[in-house]
C-alpha cells in the first residue's frame, strides 16, 4: 500500500489522535520522584525502631534464646494475624463457609482446638 504524502500544513502525527502524552509522562514521573523521596524519609524513620528491635533479639540470644527461632516466631505471629484480619474482612456466610473449607483442608489439625476435636471424635 502505498505511503500517504504529508502536506505542509499537517503537524506530525504521535501515533493517536488525542493529547501529547509528554505532559502526562512528564507528571507521573514527578509523583514517582516524589514517592522515592517519601520512601527514603520513611526508611530514615523507621531506622531507629529496626534497631531497637535488633537489640531486643541481641539481648533475647545474651539470655539463651536462639534468634532465628525467636524471628521465626515472631514472623508465624505475623502471619496468622495476617490470616485472621483475611477471614475477618469476609462476610458472616463467606467466613461460614472459609472456616468449612479450612477444617475440609485439615488446617485446624495443629491447633489445641483442632487437636481436642480430633481427640473427641476417636473417642
Amino acid at each position: 500500500m502505498p505511503r500517504r504524502k504529508k502536506t505542509e500544513d499537517e503537524t506530525p502525527r504521535t501515533g493517536h489522535n488525542g493529547p501529547s502524552p509528554v505532559a502526562f509522562v512528564e507528571r507521573i514521573e514527578r509523583c514517582k520522584g516524589e514517592l522515592a523521596t517519601l520512601r527514603g524519609k520513611y526508611m530514615v524513620a523507621c531506622k531507629g525502631v529496626r534497631e531497637d528491635i535488633n537489640g531486643i533479639l541481641v539481648e533475647a540470644e545474651d539470655e539463651g534464646l536462639s534468634r532465628k527461632a525467636l524471628k521465626s516466631v515472631l514472623k508465624a505471629r505475623d502471619l496468622e494475624a495476617k490470616a485472621d484480619a483475611v477471614r475477618e474482612a469476609l462476610e458472616d456466610e463467606d467466613q461460614t463457609a472459609y472456616d468449612n473449607i479450612r477444617v475440609a483442608l485439615g488446617d485446624f489439625a495443629d491447633t489445641p482446638l483442632g487437636q481436642a476435636a480430633i481427640a473427641q471424635s476417636a473417642a
